[in-house]
């Protein structure tokens, strides 16, 4: 019975990230209309796409379905997982169906090694155990998050060891 409350609670965690990360994608990929020459001139001279933090935090917005997650080990349920969605806006995180409560924040470091970072905290959190660990891997329309609540996972799986488990969560962006 311990062992359940744990899993429903690490996927409860879980399925609230995935939602607030996918809802981010559908505010920015609202179809725009062809910039003009003097708007691209200005486009070319931004250099974010150079800096892996902005490039990243850019590329991460929208909303995100939930394909698969693994929580110690366990996979979540199916009727979990298919209504799931996580947003991502700025540096907020929504994540629906949601536990009652704002949201998180969430901070990337892309320049980690060997991994990249990623950190969610809930909104207005003061306490540092509040803030779960993770790391993340971003490939165009992919997005895998490995978490930890104790300790930041070193790779992506998901499984129970000392006492603590890891949510291994796997994201693809809707489709506008």
């Amino acid at each position: 019975m311990k062992h359940t409350i744990k899993i429903k609670g690490a996927l409860g965690t879980l399925c609230i990230i995935c939602m607030a990360w996918a809802g981010q994608g559908l505010a920015a990929e609202k179809p725009a209309s062809p910039p003009t020459p003097a708007e691209e001139k200005v486009t070319a001279s931004v250099p974010d796409q150079d800096d892996p933090l902005k490039r990243d935090q850019v590329a991460i917005q929208g909303k995100w379905k939930v394909l698969a997650m693994r929580a110690a080990g366990n996979p979540g349920p199916d009727a979990v997982i298919a209504v799931m969605r996580y947003e991502f806006k700025g540096n907020q995180l929504i994540i629906t169906p949601a536990e009652p409560g704002p949201g998180y924040t969430f901070k990337l470091d892309p320049s980690s090694k060997p991994t990249a970072t990623f950190d969610m905290t809930p909104v207005g959190s003061k306490k540092p155990d509040d803030t779960m660990k993770g790391i993340y891997v971003l490939d165009g329309d992919q997005l895998k998050l490995c978490l930890g609540k104790k300790k930041r996972p070193t790779e992506m799986r998901a499984e129970a060891k000392d006492g603590f488990g890891q949510v291994l969560i796997e994201l693809e962006r809707e489709k506008p």
